[in-house]
């Protein structure tokens, strides 16, 4: 009887709420359609707020033709037996060599959300098109720009970084992004060509080193040519032999300053140290010479700053023809939603009130 009586009292109680919110009807209807009204009028009033991106990839072989061709050239222009450690100073880590494709295209992502290039985008882009006028990157700005630019970088083990930028004029937003992307690539560009320079001058050292270790040998050796050819002439003037005879078969031990060099005769090797006091410039008699200075000519003459790119673009941005700020249907099923719970606590409300 008891679950029977609590049964009948719910029942009452369902009863007198329908019966209840029945006649507020129209107070309920009144709240219901003033919070649906402002939901649509906020919706359709609103500034509309759009959004352009690109999507960005790591470089295609293309692209990098230009890098490769100039890290090549560096390559083969190093001495075959120079020691090719070098600390770049583009590299994060500790290599001797120049940064590979992962290396370039993790700097530029890198450098998409650096201070460097967000200053830089402030005061020259982002700050006149907005003020009209130039202006300095302060925190103020830097908080407008914040809400404006989204950065996805890549996911663990991923490639594709996500740039888009957030506004009310479509076209400006893809101007945004391409003078972002701009200036991202202008400052990757100077850090990988301030590490092929270094690299250049590297090589070029070492070239330079073994061009003068080699005239430094030559020197040294023609020195030796004049002490064992003064020795020798005063042998071949001690025995009275001024023309080498016709019986004496000729050696490399006679040419070269070994010890029958006096058989060459005393008129001979007058003539033979006179050209070696004379000379003032052995590079004629140095064979590894030619390939060393062509070297240093090529590596002199080598531009470091051509045109480099270290990303490719996915997606290309468009201005968009849809907003996506304000969202007008969703805003206008919540402003029902909350105008319909608003209306019940209304009559609830009216009727403690009595």
């Amino acid at each position: 009887m008891n679950k029977n009586a609590g049964s009948f009292a719910d029942e009452i109680d369902l009863k007198e709420l329908c019966c209840l919110l029945w006649q507020g009807r129209r107070l309920m209807g009144t709240v219901f359609l003033t919070v649906l009204a402002c939901s649509a009028a906020y919706a359709f009033l609103a500034k509309p707020v759009y959004q352009a991106e690109f999507r960005i990839l790591p470089p295609a072989g293309v692209q990098l033709s230009a890098y490769h061709s100039l890290a090549d050239q560096l390559e083969r222009l190093m001495p075959e037996d120079a020691n090719k450690s070098v600390v770049l100073p583009i590299q994060t880590q500790s290599s001797n060599s120049l940064p590979d494709d992962k290396d370039l295209y993790d700097r530029y992502t890198e450098n998409l959300q650096s201070n460097v290039v967000q200053s830089e985008f402030l005061s020259k882009v982002f700050i006149p098109d907005l003020s009209g006028r130039a202006g300095h990157a302060d925190a103020q700005w830097q908080g407008v720009l914040d809400n404006a630019l989204t950065i996805t970088p890549p996911k663990i083990n991923g490639t594709v970084t996500t740039l888009a930028f957030s506004g009310s004029d479509p076209k400006q937003l893809v101007d945004w992004l391409n003078r972002y992307l701009e200036t991202t690539q202008d400052l990757t560009r100077r850090q990988v060509q301030g590490a092929l320079t270094a690299r250049q001058g590297f090589v070029l050292k070492l070239v330079r080193e073994h061009i003068q270790a080699l005239r430094n040998q030559a020197k040294a050796d023609r020195m030796s040519s004049i002490r064992q050819a003064q020795d020798a002439l005063s042998v071949a003037k001690g025995i009275g032999l001024q023309d080498a005879s016709p019986q004496t078969q000729w050696s490399d031990n006679m040419s070269r300053g070994g010890g029958l060099m006096y058989l060459q005769g005393t008129r001979a090797l007058t003539a033979i140290l006179a050209e070696l006091q004379a000379r003032t410039d052995d590079d004629a008699y140095i064979p590894k010479l030619p390939s060393l200075l062509e070297k240093e000519r090529q590596l002199q003459q080598l531009d470091v700053t051509t045109n480099l790119e270290f990303a490719y673009i996915d997606r290309p941005a468009f201005p968009p023809s849809q907003p996506v700020k304000p969202r007008r249907a969703l805003i206008i099923a919540l402003g029902g939603v909350l105008g319909l719970l608003l209306g019940v606590l209304a009559i609830f409300l009216r009727r403690a009130l009595k």
